[in-house]
């Protein structure tokens, strides 16, 4: 007699895997500051920025960045700042103003964002349309930095 296989096995590892899932989702959770914290130093970057001409912005070190600042820059920060470098030197080719606020809109120095990723790495194109309807700055960069790391996976699993 053949063995009869049912659907029994994978529908248990289905639901235990949908269990570990909505358990591993409050680890998510955003921690918002306490209302009373301290105000911030002078040393931010946007002062930084202010005080700085555009020739002295486009010679800005990681390392020249956190002696101005006291923030360490992390990986993604400093290819931002490159990046931000590249736009006004872009801009200053095509003879546009620049100035503090131009060059401070064009640094993006914020961190990780989960939720950004999340979109761009489940939704794909849809999560960084999402991303543009929020409207906030670091979740459209983490969303299409989770679209690219969502492409790379799917390039390799087509590949391979």
């Amino acid at each position: 007699m053949p063995k009869m296989y049912t659907i029994f096995p994978a529908l248990r590892a289905s639901i235990l895997m949908a269990i570990i899932i909505v358990v591993s989702f409050p680890s998510f959770a955003l921690v918002a500051p306490s209302a009373n914290s301290s105000a911030q130093p002078e040393n931010t970057a946007a002062a930084a920025l202010s005080n700085m001409s555009v020739e002295d912005f486009l010679a800005l070190s990681p390392r020249q960045y956190r002696e101005m600042t006291g923030q360490k820059l992390s990986l993604t920060q400093k290819i931002s700042l490159k990046v931000a470098q590249k736009q006004v030197k872009k801009a200053l080719k095509n003879n546009e103003e620049v100035n503090a606020v131009t060059m401070q809109n064009a640094l993006d120095t914020s961190d990780f964002n989960v939720g950004g990723f999340v979109l761009g790495l489940l939704l794909s194109v849809v999560g960084v349309l999402i991303a543009y309807l929020i409207g906030d700055t670091t979740v459209i960069k983490w969303a299409w930095i989770g679209f690219g790391v969502f492409m790379v996976i799917f390039l390799l699993a087509v590949l391979l």
